[in-house]
């Protein structure tokens, strides 16, 4: 089933997968209920993503701003995100989509 057929689908279950560049370390999050193992990586699930807002395309070298909130019941995310701004603000994140199917298959 294609990408677009499956998003389209009532069945679809969407997860974001948001790989944040800081200066301190490169953080792996997913929006899924669980942490999942994908593309060499685990992702923190959890809940430890709440909100991904402002996603949109760029059309040059300029990207745009991503708003992305995280759960402060984590303590460890609690502390990143009262730490340092400089930290975080301006710092590359990569932002995939994914669906899993009927199966829970990504």
């Amino acid at each position: 089933m294609s990408f677009d057929t499956q998003i389209a689908s009532a069945h679809a279950a969407p997860l974001f997968f948001i790989q944040f560049d800081f200066t301190t370390g490169t953080y792996y999050f997913t929006s899924w209920s669980h942490s999942v193992d994908w593309n060499s990586h685990t992702w923190l699930g959890l809940g430890a993503i709440v909100e991904v807002g402002g996603v949109s395309s760029a059309e040059r070298i300029e990207y745009p701003s991503l708003d992305v909130g995280l759960s402060i019941a984590d303590p460890s995310l609690l502390a990143l995100a009262l730490g340092a701004s400089s930290t975080y603000r301006n710092r590359p994140a990569t932002v995939w989509l994914g669906v899993l199917d009927d199966d829970f298959k990504l």
